[in-house]
């Protein structure tokens, strides 16, 4: 007897009412290979990268009854995001932290070591955050699907129902508005 094919949606619906933990397995099974990528991404250590998954998956149970959650996809790829973030901060290691300042600002990467500038550098990743966090719903969305999911214009175009250049606009615009924002935290 075939499994029925159940949206993401409808499994979130059943864990959130019925609590059926093997909708969380199926959850699992389509998921563990990106949280994996934002793991190594963040990590750069594959063993701490498996633990990191399943911690995240361990706790997931939890976390989906507490949230209303629209697109699974992108709210696992936030979680994954955060929980990599907390344990480089924990570790006091290298993190990847996106400089927001420049001309080129979002397309670099700057490693940075949490030594002696440790708070410095804190205190601009938690500006960071709150600084995207004030952005229009919008001028967020757009950055976070071009910067952080890397996607192109036309596949934001398709997901959120804006133009081309309505797209470009809020990702100028929020780009212009986390430097303003962000000179706060310097």
């Amino acid at each position: 007897m075939k499994t029925p094919y159940y949206t993401d949606k409808e499994l979130i619906d059943r864990i959130q009412t019925q609590g059926e933990a093997e909708c969380l397995g199926v959850l699992f099974t389509r998921y563990h290979h990106l949280i994996y990528g934002v793991c190594m991404k963040y990590l750069q250590n594959s063993e701490e990268s498996r633990d990191s998954v399943m911690e995240i998956f361990e706790k997931l149970h939890l976390d989906i009854r507490k949230h209303e959650i629209q697109h699974f996809k992108s709210w696992i790829y936030r979680v994954a995001q955060n929980h990599c973030l907390m344990k480089l901060r924990k570790a006091q290691i290298h993190y990847e932290y996106k400089d927001f300042t420049g001309n080129e600002a979002l397309e670099e990467v700057a490693w940075i070591e949490l030594t002696g500038q440790k708070e410095q550098e804190e205190k601009k990743l938690t500006g960071l955050e709150k600084c995207v966090e004030l952005l229009k719903s919008e001028q967020k969305s757009c950055i976070d699907l071009f910067y952080l999911k890397e996607k192109s214009y036309k596949d934001i175009e398709l997901e959120t129902g804006l133009s081309f250049k309505e797209v470009k606009t809020h990702i100028q615009n929020g780009k212009l508005n986390l430097k303003k924002c962000l000179q706060k935290y310097a």
